[in-house]
């Protein structure tokens, strides 16, 4: 089964990957006792005629957990993520949609 990885137009199936094409990977790790911190920064391209709302995919391991997340639009708007219970951090979301802000949701689900 192949596996899904990028940002697509929400609802969309994910399909439409040619609008927002991966440009850049890169990734640094630290080991820290028993555990490992990886930091992943990827930068996409948007080709898409309008602005629409999307959905970012990025596979996890079940023993995996984000700690934050950051969003740079257009090397000038930054949208940092806070970590929160899922239904706060749905409502939050929402809330700032809107008021017509520019908002991100980070909802991270595993396979098991």
């Amino acid at each position: 089964m192949p596996v899904i990885v990028g940002i697509f137009p929400i609802g969309s199936g994910w399909t439409l990957r040619e609008e927002y094409p991966l440009v850049q990977s890169r990734c640094s790790y630290s080991v820290v006792d028993v555990y490992t911190i990886a930091e992943v920064v990827q930068d996409y391209y948007s080709n898409a005629p309008i602005n629409r709302d999307v959905e970012y995919v990025f596979p996890l391991p079940p023993s995996a957990a984000v700690c934050s997340f950051k969003a740079v639009i257009d090397d000038e708007k930054v949208i940092k993520g806070i970590v929160k219970e899922k239904l706060e951090a749905k409502k939050a979301y929402e809330q700032a949609v809107s008021q017509g802000k520019t908002a991100g949701l980070l909802q991270q689900e595993h396979a098991d």
